[in-house]
């Protein structure tokens, strides 16, 4: 699960939205887009990934794909599917991730003067009312269908009121110690820390486990329960992410950049990226710069 920041002040519209529905088993197709979606699983379950973090979605689950992440299943949904969703396009100030971790304490959230406007929410949340969202989601959908400009602004409305409320149950969840009573909460928390402080040096699962004082399994089981993938899955995640900064912002090779989040084959980094993301780098560059 991962912390969100959406900017309240940022203009976006809904490029579509609409209602998966499957009666029978039904295997999601692997994707990589340039929006954000929002979905909220009804009924139904399914094991998704994203750029090959498992998300276990079971029903009222609310969930949120990344733009330019490669999400996909490898395996057929369990029961009838009914799965609200919105695609949204963001013209500024993307929705970006504050932490990859639930933010275990309120005062953790970076509210300040430039905070104004903004909301946090997680990435992946079990809906606290679940009927109000399912609402929610069916009147942006209702609205969005009418094709006209009035009827999408209130549409848009409509997606906010559903950010908002998912930013308030998150909140009370974080001001009642639900993440903070949860020790193995706390312990990935340090893991999550300490990898993003050093994963450049390549540590290993048992370096790892000596620094938390753990063994090697628990922290892999741990770790794999909180955030969906292992620690040596995680520190991928971490390295592709910033090769996809270095490659839109930088005018470095695909060699240097290889270097930076250390590795030494740019083969083997080219691979890996693309597996990640269903792009090879320069095909990354080049839609980078086009965006």
């Amino acid at each position: 699960m991962e912390v969100i920041e959406f900017d309240h002040f940022s203009s976006f519209y809904i490029d579509a939205a609409g209602v998966l529905r499957k009666n029978k088993p039904w295997l999601h197709p692997t994707r990589n887009w340039d929006i954000v979606v929002l979905a909220y699983m009804d009924k139904g379950s399914m094991v998704l990934y994203e750029d090959g973090a498992e998300l276990n979605i079971t029903d009222q689950t609310f969930y949120v794909l990344f733009p330019n992440r490669t999400h996909y299943a490898t395996a057929v949904s369990s029961g009838q599917l009914q799965l609200p969703w919105i695609h949204l396009i963001y013209h500024r100030k993307k929705p970006k991730t504050v932490s990859h971790m639930p933010l275990v304490y309120s005062s953790e959230i970076p509210f300040s003067e430039e905070s104004y406007g903004k909301i946090y929410i997680p990435s992946f949340w079990k809906v606290q009312n679940p009927e109000y969202v399912k609402s929610k989601f069916l009147e942006a959908y209702q609205l969005q269908s009418k094709k006209d400009p009035y009827s999408h602004s209130r549409a848009i409305l409509t997606v906010m009121e559903i950010l908002m409320h998912l930013s308030t149950e998150y909140s009370a969840a974080l001001r009642s110690g639900q993440f903070d009573r949860n020790r193995t909460y706390l312990l990935t928390k340090k893991m999550v820390e300490y990898i993003g402080a050093n994963w450049q040096l390549n540590p290993t699962v048992e370096q790892l486990a000596d620094v938390m004082g753990i063994t090697p399994g628990y922290l892999i089981r741990t770790f794999k329960a909180n955030l969906g993938m292992t620690p040596l899955r995680y520190m991928t995640f971490l390295r592709i992410d910033k090769a996809k900064e270095l490659l839109s912002q930088s005018e470095l090779s695909i060699k240097q950049i290889t270097a930076e989040i250390g590795l030494d084959d740019p083969y083997y980094f080219s691979r890996l990226f693309k597996k990640q993301t269903g792009m090879t780098p320069t095909e990354f560059r080049l839609k980078s710069y086009q965006d």
